[in-house]
């Protein structure tokens, strides 16, 4: 799904006030015929498309970086939100900057005000992967307050969403968000699944962000699996990434727990 941004809008129509300067300076100054001039302001016209599509993404990505590489929902809030203003009525970038402000508040535990994006989010042209990403979205914060039921629910629907799914219009990311979400409550509930596949993902590379929620993931199924050492190494990684994420901070309170049972146990 591509997003641009309000800003890329108006120094795109900056940008085309120029060309369109330009062709008229080509036309009468230097005396070129239509036709040549045509082809030059299209040319003109991509160039400058193209550098205006390159440099919103990467603005966009320094952004998101705030909360996926230096993990501080607290200032990608303060940066982000703000934007969420002059997106105007663009639904794709209405869904887009709702679903990640969600993900910030949950992580601050603000999870009413996190579910409360979500239901704000527009109708999109990719309305089935719109609602994949928002149902899983869902999930994970149910998941976070220990709504358990209620996340139970949500997956069901996004599995039943799956299943049903012939054209791929879900997409990859969100059937693997599916499959990571059903191994996460199971191991809520103390049932290790897919423990092969939960160590290959915790071992790729990945932002802080995702890395920590990802060890958080192992040392669940781990313990659930009764590995109490693989379980107390993933749940350190997870919880020495930050402070800020929930992962984080529900490592931490396992990893406290499975000390003190340790200590029980002496």
């Amino acid at each position: 799904m591509i997003v641009l941004y309000p800003f890329v809008v108006v120094v795109g129509l900056l940008c085309e006030a120029a060309v369109l300067v330009l062709g008229s300076m080509l036309h009468t100054t230097l005396g070129l015929n239509l036709g040549i001039t045509v082809a030059i302001l299209a040319v003109a016209t991509l160039i400058t498309f193209a550098g205006t599509m390159l440099s919103a993404t990467g603005m966009h990505q320094k952004q998101l970086n705030i909360l996926l590489r230096d993990m501080d929902p607290e200032r990608f809030i303060s940066v982000y939100e703000p934007l969420l203003k002059k997106a105007g009525k663009r639904p794709n970038v209405q869904l887009t900057m709702l679903a990640y402000l969600s993900t910030a508040y949950a992580n601050l535990g603000q999870y009413e005000k996190a579910l409360e994006l979500l239901d704000k989010a527009p109708s999109v042209k990719e309305q089935v992967r719109a609602d994949g990403l928002l149902l899983g979205n869902r999930c994970l914060i149910y998941i976070q307050m220990n709504q358990l039921d209620k996340a139970a629910d949500c997956l069901t629907r996004l599995e039943a969403m799956v299943k049903a799914d012939k054209n791929n219009a879900l997409g990859g990311d969100v059937v693997q968000s599916a499959r990571c979400l059903r191994i996460r409550l199971n191991a809520s509930k103390g049932w290790a699944t897919d423990v092969a596949w939960v160590k290959a993902v915790a071992a790729s590379g990945q932002p802080p962000f995702y890395a920590a929620s990802n060890q958080l993931m192992l040392g669940q199924v781990l313990l659930a699996d009764h590995n109490k050492a693989g379980a107390k190494a993933a749940l350190e990684k997870a919880a020495g990434y930050s402070t800020n994420l929930w992962a984080c901070r529900r490592a931490a309170e396992l990893l406290a727990g499975l000390e003190a049972s340790a200590s029980k146990e002496i």
